[in-house]
């Protein structure tokens, strides 16, 4: 079974947009520029994990945080879709997208396909524009985390750390920043540390954010904004929509009858498949 390329990024559910006022960034510069490992654990009833290549990119006023996993898929994707159109042209036949075959189902698969957190550490505010669909949607958080400075010390990626905790999302945390590094920033959400965080992870295991790269730009390059399509909405509307639309977005796609199957036999098989899916445990990285 494959999906035909007009498929590749249909709505199938839309959560509605409650309006909710999103503060406007200022534009700026990305003046350094640090790439995390990210190891989650997808299920919390599996030891199975997978592992994502994230970035951080620091100006003088804020921060955008994405997965680079996810761009590099995405740049297969686009440039696969052209070709198809180029081909579909050229010959008046619409090609098939073998997902498979692209790496977009393993190598460049990601959890987080669509989100990029903005942050403002001085005025402890964070931006979360994230997609339902190809509904793209952008929500705020007032709320930093509230960090505990401990006085275990540990020399991590090379640098110089300080141990810091804090109970969040569900979780417990433990972090480790460089205070040679004046950035207050971090991996995700986290930031408010008197240095760069160099290494956060929960006491369980389930997500491990460590520095693999940190580098200055030589170069000034334009920090990209949050897309100004975006539909403001609050996060427990977007978390409730975005929760509905998994559960709901496989049958939805069964029902358009943009999914193709060559025997009786493989629609039976997928339609199972997306049953146990839609049954397995999952393992957000913000429990609440």
């Amino acid at each position: 079974m494959r999906l035909l390329f007009p498929l590749l990024a249909s709505v199938l559910l839309a959560a509605p947009a409650h309006a909710q006022t999103v503060p406007p960034l200022p534009a700026d510069q990305v003046r350094l520029e640090a790439i995390y490992r990210l190891t989650y654990r997808p299920d919390s009833t599996a030891p199975a994990t997978r592992t994502e290549t994230m970035r951080l990119q620091i100006g003088s006023k804020w921060s955008r945080f994405e997965s680079l996993t996810s761009l590099r898929g995405d740049s297969i994707l686009t440039a696969a879709v052209m070709a198809g159109e180029t081909q579909s042209k050229a010959t008046g036949v619409m090609p098939t997208l073998n997902m498979d075959a692209m790496g977009l189902a393993t190598t460049y698969r990601s959890g987080f396909r669509g989100q990029y957190i903005f942050k403002t550490p001085t005025a402890k505010q964070t931006l979360v524009a994230d997609i339902m669909g190809t509904t793209h949607y952008l929500y705020s958080e007032p709320a930093p985390v509230a960090w505990a400075i401990g006085t275990a010390t540990a020399t991590i990626a090379g640098y110089a750390c300080q141990q810091a905790t804090a109970t969040w999302g569900g979780r417990n945390w433990q972090a480790w920043f460089a205070r040679e590094i004046p950035v207050a920033d971090g991996p995700y959400k986290f930031y408010g540390l008197p240095g760069l965080i160099v290494q956060v992870a929960d006491t369980r295991q389930h997500y491990v954010y460590e520095l693999v790269a940190l580098r200055r730009k030589p170069a000034p390059v334009a920090l990209t904004l949050p897309d100004a399509t975006a539909r403001p909405i609050t996060k427990e509307k977007f978390v409730t929509g975005k929760a509905e639309y998994t559960r709901n977005a496989m049958e939805q796609m069964m029902a358009s009858g943009n999914i193709r199957f060559k025997t009786p036999e493989e629609e039976t098989a997928f339609r199972q498949k997306a049953r146990e899916r839609a049954k397995r445990p999952t393992n957000p990285i913000e429990l609440k």
